[in-house]
């Protein structure tokens, strides 16, 4: 019950910000309120546990999307040499070693505040998410 209050004042607050942003920026929040009351509900996070884990997972996807972004190729795979490609193949294998370290680095971390049993269920968790939101995407489409 708890976990539901909780996950329903996330919600209130981020649609109080909607009234304030574009509105590209109000999908984008409405998206991560929904992130967070999945996940919140698939790991059966308690209100003590959703106040640390939160903070160090968003901290650990702004890293991650930093190390996507910073990696990305502006050149077309498709006008590449040889040279060019075995370099973007290289640098990929670099940015996907970096995150592999991070993973590791965040793992320790929240560690200190969810049961490992509950790390364990947050992977599948955010694909199981990412899913819906691209079946939601497509059925808007059709």
């Amino acid at each position: 019950m708890k976990t539901y209050l909780l996950t329903l004042m996330m919600l209130m607050m981020v649609s109080a910000a909607f009234g304030q942003q574009g509105r590209g920026q109000m999908v984008q929040e409405r998206v991560e309120a929904q992130r967070v009351a999945f996940i919140t509900q698939r790991l059966e996070l308690t209100p003590e546990e959703s106040a640390k884990f939160w903070p160090l997972y968003n901290e650990y996807r702004d890293k991650q999307q930093q190390l996507r972004r910073n990696s990305r190729s502006d050149r077309s795979p498709d006008n590449l040499t040889d040279a060019e490609a075995e370099k973007v193949i290289a640098d990929h294998f670099a940015m996907e070693e970096n995150i592999l370290d991070l993973k590791r680095q965040y793992y320790q971390k929240l560690k200190t505040a969810i049961p490992p049993s509950k790390i364990a269920r947050l992977v599948p968790a955010e694909m199981e998410f990412n899913r819906t939101v691209l079946e939601r995407l497509r059925d808007r489409r059709n």
